[in-house]
């Protein structure tokens, strides 16, 4: 999705793992999202969370950490608390994970603001909601201080300790 020619192109969908389940382009984004190249609006803006049963490569080390990685739905602590899939910004969405890194306030993504300083989510209970963020450095992209409680809603909402 870094590139302009794979996020302006919906066969790209199609070749996912999720495809099989949701065919309609539509869900996989925010129509809020007018992130276009060239004139050619990208496909997606929803991402999935790392701690969703990450599968990706070099970072087998991130789920060795402190907290949980969900491998399966009946492993999942608090369904109506964990997120599955959020809105990401337009300008960090690279591949289809939202990395929140529970162990120490930092995130590799950056969640949406389309919606007057909120974002969608969906959680892992089937519900879907906006949440309202508060700290202006998670709209402008700033790395999460230590006193961002933005990040830390994030977090409780992403994992729990082991």
């Amino acid at each position: 999705m870094s590139k302009s020619v794979e996020a302006s192109n919906s066969t790209l969908l199609t070749v996912g793992v999720l495809w099989d389940y949701n065919k309609s382009p539509a869900i996989y984004k925010c129509p809020a999202d007018r992130k276009n190249y060239n004139g050619v609006l990208t496909t997606r803006s929803m991402s999935m969370s790392a701690h969703m049963n990450v599968i990706y490569g070099g970072f087998a080390d991130y789920v060795t950490g402190t907290y949980r990685v969900y491998r399966k739905l009946s492993t999942i602590d608090n369904p109506s608390e964990r997120w599955v899939f959020m809105d990401e910004n337009p300008d960090s969405i690279n591949d289809g994970m939202l990395w929140i890194y529970c162990d120490s306030p930092s995130w590799v993504d950056f969640p949406a603001t389309y919606h007057n300083l909120s974002g969608s989510l969906s959680f892992a209970d089937g519900h879907s909601g906006l949440h309202k963020y508060r700290d202006d450095r998670t709209r402008t992209r700033t790395p999460p201080a230590s006193d961002n409680q933005d990040y830390f809603w994030l977090r409780d909402h992403t994992s729990s300790l082991k």
